[in-house]
């Protein structure tokens, strides 16, 4: 291949050590005995390869020293090497591989296993310079103590241009990725005066003259020739024309001059002499082809006498400076001299500029929780976040940690990468905050994020309200299941989990109606449940429990299915009872903060006042002797207590709600 030496760098054409063992073709190798160090310490032989041609057929053995113990030269610390992993190898040229002789790259010097060897081989794709680092992790063991140590190994490697290399121009870069912008730099040239053309051919990338042309863009995928045109040509004198001898010069017989000129060089000597013209003024000497080669010159004219010597008729000092006329006063004569080109080499050089395509790198979201690219056959993809790199290797697929946006820098067998579009990946599920705000023990509101432009507010599964401005702070009103969802900043869904919200409920109360039924009021209820001695009675899950048998029955409820129950207070069932005593009574104030007064009937002399809180424990008992007496209830703690009084004879009188204010 027609490559002009360059230097190349190759980005990211690294390939681990048992992954290049396993693709190779090279051949098996044999380590070399007389390679060790002078130090002792692990080296490679050689430390630099053997030079290769672009195109050409190559194949080198390197040899690793790996002794079984190293002595540190300052301290005179010995320590034994006991093993030697060779972790990567990276630069490798395009066109070339490595073999180790250790298929696992795991080398135990300790055990004896003092050298190994690699096989570098392939037709390498461009000429140029080339670094391949072969990376180990040693272990070592000194002073009892065992520690890993990494260690590197650079192996320069120089890929010379192929047959066909130019020897009259040099140009950089000679290959590229897209695109190749190129200068180009003309190293022929003629000497002294000469004048040296060059003629540039881009094919279809254009032509120019010049020695050195810049910029030069080769915008399309694949060798372009360039070819070379140079020209060396001598300066000559192709033609004097005399315009008028300025009266002097008169000839032997009083006639008009025989002229003629001399030309002499740098160095005063006459390197031409003229005709002469008969008898004239003035005249021209055409058809001349003197060479100018060691300027500055100066021309001389003459009146040729045959009897009594020539005649000065004027001199003038020139220096060529490439073709066209120049004018001189040769006083007292003057002319016009005519300086040509004539061509004495014509060389043609043809060289090629590389433009490799770009890799195809396209994103598309393979799955809910994973980006890929398109293009399987890549040798490395990196995925950037917001510019910054998260994640490096050689699969195309990618699962994000984060929702964003996400592009891939995709590099393939020829060096080249490409830069894909953006695209926005969202997380599933990706969740919002939602908290319960209560006071007292009540719900009081749902709380979320502030940083979306709206919220959608949902209750048991299906969407209740959409608010476009403070829509943060939602107020449950009942019991249930509550999430927000909304969009995030990116435009990504998302939605906060369910929260449930049970509001408070108080203790059912169980009553008995004259036809024997228990009833239990309130409601309407999400879930109900009658209970006896202890134990659920089945199918017994509405408000009113007819006929129930002799025991203790209770009846718990809630206000949605998956809100704690709330349990009634125990009543206990006898058989049909006489109707409860409907004799009048009354207590206030309701609320109250520290005392009760209650005012009976004188039915209710010799009954019982019972007092019970929020789940039915009774927390006060007073016998009625009165019928106007007032209780202090100051001990108890603010809540909501159920009054209920009990005559002689056991009747009960309904229930009455007292609040005991804070």
């Amino acid at each position: 291949m027609n490559f002009v030496y360059r230097t190349v760098v190759l980005v990211g054409l690294m390939m681990f050590a048992l992954v290049a063992s396993t693709r190779a073709q090279c051949n098996e190798c044999e380590a070399d005995p007389s390679c060790t160090s002078s130090d002792g310490f692990p080296t490679l032989c050689p430390l630099v390869l053997p030079s290769g041609t672009a195109g050409e057929a190559y194949e080198t053995v390197i040899t690793f020293f790996l002794p079984s113990e190293i002595t540190d030269p300052g301290s005179g610390l010995v320590a034994t090497l006991n093993s030697v992993a060779v972790t990567n190898i990276s630069g490798v040229p395009p066109g070339m591989d490595i073999t180790l002789d250790d298929v696992d790259a795991f080398y135990e010097p300790a055990s004896g296993q003092n050298s190994g060897c690699a096989t570098l081989c392939g037709e390498p794709t461009f000429a140029g310079a080339f670094e391949i680092q072969i990376n180990i992790l040693a272990v070592v063991t000194a002073l009892g103590f065992e520690q890993e140590v990494p260690e590197g190994f650079a192996l320069p490697l120089i890929i010379a241009p192929g047959t066909g290399g130019t020897s009259s121009f040099t140009y950089s870069p000679a290959a590229g990725c897209g695109e190749v912008v190129a200068d180009f730099v003309a190293t022929v040239f003629g000497e002294g005066n000469q004048v040296t053309a060059h003629q540039w051919n881009f094919g279809a990338f254009g032509a120019a003259d010049g020695d050195q042309v810049n910029g030069v863009l080769f915008n399309a995928p694949g060798l372009h020739e360039v070819t070379l045109e140079t020209v060396i040509q001598n300066q000559v004198l192709s033609q004097v024309e005399l315009f008028n001898t300025g009266g002097g010069g008169w000839d032997d017989f009083f006639g008009n001059p025989d002229p003629y000129f001399t030309l002499k060089d740098a160095n005063e000597n006459v390197v031409y002499t003229s005709s002469t013209l008969d008898a004239t003024t003035s005249g021209t000497w055409s058809g001349l082809s003197i060479v100018l080669n060691n300027p500055p010159y100066s021309i001389d004219f003459y009146d040729e006498d045959l009897f009594d010597g020539d005649d000065w008729l004027g001199w003038a000092p020139f220096s060529p400076n490439g073709p066209g006329a120049i004018n001189v006063d040769a006083n007292p004569s003057n002319a016009q001299l005519t300086i040509g080109l004539n061509a004495v080499v014509m060389l043609s050089d043809t060289a090629q500029v590389l433009v490799n395509a770009l890799p195809e790198v396209e994103v598309i979201q393979s799955g809910a929780s994973s980006l890929s690219c398109v293009n399987d056959s890549l040798l490395q993809y990196q995925w950037f976040m917001g510019g910054s790199l998260v994640e490096s290797g050689g699969v195309p697929d990618f699962y994000p940690e984060e929702s964003g946006w996400y592009t891939l820098l995709g590099l393939d067998s020829s060096g080249c990468s490409a830069l894909s579009d953006s695209i926005l990946f969202c997380m599933p599920n990706a969740g919002v905050a939602l908290d319960l705000i209560e006071a007292n023990g009540s719900p009081m509101a749902l709380v979320t994020v502030t940083n979306v432009n709206w919220w959608v507010w949902h209750f048991n599964g299906n969407p209740q309200d959409t608010l476009f401005a403070g829509g943060e702070t939602w107020f449950p009103l009942e019991s249930g299941w509550y999430y927000v969802a909304s969009e995030s900043e990116l435009g990504c869904p998302v939605s906060s989990d369910s929260l449930l919200v049970c509001w408070p409920l108080e203790t059912p109360l169980v009553t008995q109606d004259e036809a024997g039924d228990l009833v239990v009021s309130g409601g309407p209820w999400g879930t109900l449940e009658w209970w006896m001695d202890g134990n659920a009675v089945e199918g017994a899950t509405n408000e009113v429990l007819p006929n129930p048998g002799e025991g203790v029955y209770t009846v718990w409820v809630t206000d949605f299915v998956d809100c704690p129950a709330v349990e009634s207070v125990p009543l206990t069932y006898v058989g049909l009872v006489e109707p409860p005593v409907l004799s009048s009574w009354s207590v206030g104030p309701n609320p109250f903060e520290a005392k009760v007064e209650i005012q009976v009937s004188s039915a209710w002399f010799e009954g019982r006042a019972v007092l019970r809180d929020g789940s039915g424990r009774v927390v006060a008992r007073h016998l009625i002797e009165q019928d106007r007496w007032t209780w202090d209830l100051n001990h108890l703690p603010a809540g909501v207590y159920l009054l209920q009084l009990i005559d002689p004879r056991g009747g009960c009188s309904p229930a009455k709600r007292l609040i005991k204010a804070e």
